[in-house]
């Protein structure tokens, strides 16, 4: 009964305003996370991942940028928790998301935060070199891109003002991969 509501509900709503709704719900969750909140976020995630996009599955408002956000919140939340079961999952989840997405430039971002959480990954599960080979990837895309754009005239002096924050991010990232790696045993991580 609730999910027929819902769904024609839904249905009435004009696609722009629903993925409003979605980066309203998103925003929430990642608030969730960020301040360690794993339990509420974690019961909202599976209750939508369940029940919400199990009800919605064949509908119009159905949006693939909002599941993979979903499941990159949960990928973000086992990763701090250190659940490596559950990373994988997730990660499994969100390679299926991001292919049904499809590339587009705007969906850069989502590709280069979800790669930096899988390295946080390989971390988790002492993959050093795997994680490692993530970062450096991640470091070339994100300095050809700087120079690219510095390249580009027509951007009326916003090349020279150019920065990267996620170029912060992963060294932040190498830093304590390198850290991580230079004690070669797994015990020392294991308390």
């Amino acid at each position: 009964e609730f999910y027929n509501l819902l769904l024609t509900t839904i249905n009435k709503i004009d696609s722009k305003l629903l993925e409003i709704q979605y980066a309203i719900i998103g925003q929430r969750i990642r608030t969730l996370v960020d301040s360690r909140k794993f339990i509420v976020a974690e019961e909202f995630c599976e209750n939508l991942l369940k029940e919400y996009f199990n009800e919605i599955k064949n509908s119009d408002a159905i949006s693939k940028a909002f599941y993979f956000d979903i499941c990159f919140y949960c990928l973000t939340m086992y990763t701090h928790q250190g659940n490596t079961m559950k990373e994988m999952a997730y990660i499994k989840e969100c390679d299926k998301a991001l292919s049904e997405m499809g590339v587009s430039y705007e969906n850069i971002n989502y590709y280069f935060r979800y790669k930096l959480r899988v390295a946080e990954h390989y971390k988790n599960i002492f993959e050093f070199d795997k994680a490692m080979n993530i970062l450096k990837t991640l470091e070339k895309f994100q300095k050809d891109s700087i120079i690219l754009f510095k390249c580009l005239d027509v951007l009326e002096g916003l090349p020279e003002k150019l920065h990267s924050d996620n170029l912060g991010k992963i060294y932040g990232s190498m830093v304590s991969t390198i850290c991580y790696k230079t004690d070669n045993t797994e015990n020392d991580y294991i308390t």
